[in-house]
């Protein structure tokens, strides 16, 4: 993957994302919906080793 922003584009944000300068590649998947109300993600770097996982509310609209 690659994150496509500019500098300047990052210059007006509010925040410092942590962005990847290289391209790197991943496998991921997302389980939505547990108890309606929370969401579990798991990915991993399939260029290196690594297992990133990830925990969060829904969309609920």
């Amino acid at each position: 993957g690659r994150t496509w922003i500019s500098d300047a584009a990052r210059s007006r944000l509010t925040y410092t994302p942590r962005v990847s300068r290289e391209v790197h590649h991943e496998l991921g998947f997302s389980v939505n919906g547990i108890l309606n109300l929370l969401r579990v993600d798991a990915v991993w770097r399939l260029d290196r080793p690594g297992f990133y996982a990830g925990f969060g509310l829904a969309r609920i609209f």
